[in-house]
């Protein structure tokens, strides 16, 4: 842009990039990473997670409840190096997003809280469904 002084990376399809580049910094973290699912709690969990975790030193987390393909891409990017742990919540609406999300920040420590009948619509409208869903973690 006209004006503009600071660098900038163009890229074709800026949601890949962005996903991208979180694998490469969750793959470089030195640290510990904690992914947790499941269908309640998530959140919870987390916070009480990266509170407990805080004796090692730093520790990143998901702001409030960024657990999606968008908000644990921007949560790793933000993710100092220097962080001794980071907590990620991870979060689906149908089978094969927990995967995805799994395979991007190769979690060291996986937690399922729960399975219970949340988003059964986009898992066959079962708990079977459900908890497939959330085994991929």
């Amino acid at each position: 842009p006209q004006g503009w002084d600071r660098g900038f990376v163009r890229v074709g399809e800026p949601l890949e990039a962005l996903q991208t580049g979180a694998a490469a910094v969750a793959r470089e973290f030195a640290g510990r990473i904690v992914g947790i699912t499941g269908s309640c709690g998530k959140t919870t969990t987390k916070e009480l997670t990266a509170l407990a975790l805080q004796g090692l030193g730093g520790v990143h987390a998901t702001e409030g409840n960024l657990n999606n393909h968008i908000g644990v891409p921007l949560t790793l990017m933000a993710l100092p190096p220097q962080a001794a742990a980071c907590v990620l919540e991870l979060g689906m609406s149908a089978p094969g997003e927990i995967d995805f999300l799994q395979r991007l920040a190769r979690p060291d420590v996986r937690v399922v809280t729960n399975v219970g009948p949340a988003h059964l619509e986009g898992c066959g409208g079962t708990l079977a469904g459900v908890a497939a869903a959330k085994g991929e973690l």
